[in-house]
């Protein structure tokens, strides 16, 4: 059996581009892979989801990710934790498309693996530290120059946001080019998003996009 394990963080972002990925590669939800869904922190080894995915491995799966920071964003040796007890102790394979590494069950670990692997772990805890430095930099910056944070409504956001969604979809693009396209704020766009997930109990963006414009158009 495959799994293919997805995982956010925060409400505030998406599962779409994991989906993406896998869906690109050929791994389908229902078809050839069972997607699993979870916004939990990846520093937690304590997930709800993940943790009822362990119980019910078995020996021969299979556990695809879009990035080894979806199964652990811990330390390296809480993330050496997680790969040795699937690989090892649960006998499954894993497979991480960023990195391009396939993991095979039941072996040990090589060093040259252990290698590649720390030198993942720490890239993706820099990228994350940086990111975070940058965010609360720009933060200061806007509030010491007096700048309002955030965005007032406009008339025309829902209209704006569909053109949004469109793009993504019929270019095949990802949401960072559509919003750069379409001069449409980034926060926003993840607000409304959400807003509607929420709403239509959903979590596709081509869905919203088909149900929130047979509103508009009623």
């Amino acid at each position: 059996m495959q799994y293919c394990y997805i995982r956010k963080s925060t409400d505030k972002q998406l599962y779409d581009r994991q989906i993406d990925i896998l869906s690109e590669k050929g791994y389908i939800d229902k078809i050839n892979c069972q997607y699993i869904l979870e916004t939990y922190t990846g520093r937690s080894l304590k997930r709800p989801e993940f943790s009822k995915l362990l119980e019910s491995l078995k020996k021969g799966d299979t556990i695809i990710v879009e990035s080894l920071s979806r199964l652990s964003r811990g330390s390296l040796y809480a993330t050496f934790d997680v790969i040795t007890n699937l690989i090892e102790k649960k006998e499954v394979n894993i497979t991480m498309l960023k990195e391009n590494l396939y993991l095979k069950a039941g072996k040990n670990m090589d060093a040259i693996t252990k290698l590649i692997l720390g030198f993942f772990t720490i890239v993706s805890a820099f990228e994350r530290d940086i990111n975070s430095e940058r965010t609360k930099e720009g933060l200061y910056s806007a509030r010491k120059n007096g700048k309002k944070l955030g965005r007032p409504m406009r008339s025309d956001s829902i209209p704006r946001y569909l053109s949004v969604l469109e793009y993504i979809i019929e270019n095949n693009s990802t949401i960072k080019e559509s919003l750069d396209v379409n001069k449409f704020n980034k926060p926003y766009f993840y607000t409304l998003t959400n807003k509607y997930k929420e709403l239509y109990k959903v979590e596709r963006l081509s869905t919203i996009y088909k149900r929130l414009k047979k509103e508009v158009e009623q």
